[in-house]
């Protein structure tokens, strides 16, 4: 459902790629494919990794973000959030304020060297991208 909705706002944002990036878990594979499928741009040579998989949680399987936050609290889950520190070169003080959205596409502008030539940016409309942060900032609280 999350990558037909992305796909809509890739589409109506106009991006044309060169290339995608995948892990190898199938989930992610199909996700790609529903995106690329839906840009009209399933011709695209796709690099397969496992370093892109997601990594084993270990005891934080099955808990949600209210639970983990309940057990390791609030600051401990908002640096688990971090996957864009280094790319976005966040602060220690940043990091723990983001939060970052499913179903809404996340773009960097990447220069020949692969560094970001501007901040990234939440694809969709201001409503839909605002509500969607306030579902996930609440769901890194623990419940009172």
């Amino acid at each position: 459902m999350e990558a037909k909705h992305s796909r809509l706002v890739l589409l109506d944002a106009g991006y044309e790629f060169d290339i995608c990036f995948t892990s190898v878990q199938k989930r992610a594979i199909r996700t790609l494919w529903t995106v690329l499928d839906g840009i009209d741009q399933m011709w695209l040579p796709v690099v397969r990794t496992y370093h892109l998989n997601e990594w084993h949680y270990g005891g934080l399987i099955g808990l949600n973000k209210a639970e983990t936050a309940a057990k390791h609290g609030e600051a401990q889950v908002k640096i688990w959030r971090g996957i864009v520190k280094h790319l976005g070169g966040l602060s220690e003080e940043a990091i723990l304020e983001l939060n970052l959205l499913t179903g809404i596409p996340i773009v960097y502008e990447l220069d020949k060297t692969l560094k970001p030539t501007k901040p990234m940016q939440f694809l969709g409309d201001e409503k839909t991208v605002h509500k969607a942060m306030e579902a996930v900032a609440a769901q890194g609280k623990a419940k009172k």
